[in-house]
């Protein structure tokens, strides 16, 4: 007998169920559930958006932030990068300056000396005349 009761039991709390769902549709309730739900829906919205906006913007200012400690690290390194091409730049230029003079050095020695050469050979190659002597051909 106790499964008789049991089924009676199940039977009338689905009766039940089916009469309170009935009131239900009956009263017309459905038809405020699209509006209550639409403002529910545009809350959470809101509450969403503002969450994003504000993240959005810690985001914004922590790029900027970062945006200004690159720039600066960047400017650090090319200036140190020129300052080190402008001192490699002197010192090339000092080399040059003591190689510039140690040629013009050379030349002013070989100038020195060319001249003497030079007067020395124009002695040394005057030639005196020799006369010709004259060929006789043979028969």
């Amino acid at each position: 007998m106790s499964e008789s009761l049991q089924k009676k039991s199940v039977l009338n709390s689905w009766k039940n169920v089916t009469k309170n769902l009935g009131s239900f549709v009956k009263g017309n309730k459905f038809k405020d559930l699209p509006s209550s739900l639409k403002t529910k829906v545009n809350k959470v919205q809101k509450n969403v958006n503002g969450l994003v906006n504000k993240d959005l913007e810690s985001i914004k200012n922590k790029f900027k932030a970062e945006k200004k400690n690159l720039e600066s690290l960047v400017d650090k390194v090319i200036n140190a990068e020129i300052g080190k091409a402008k001192k490699f730049v002197a010192d090339q230029k000092k080399e040059i300056g003591k190689i510039q003079k140690t040629i013009e050095g050379f030349i002013a020695k070989s100038k020195k000396t060319g001249s003497v050469k030079k007067a020395t050979t124009k002695k040394a190659t005057a030639k005196k005349a020799t006369p010709k002597r004259k060929t006789s051909k043979k028969a």
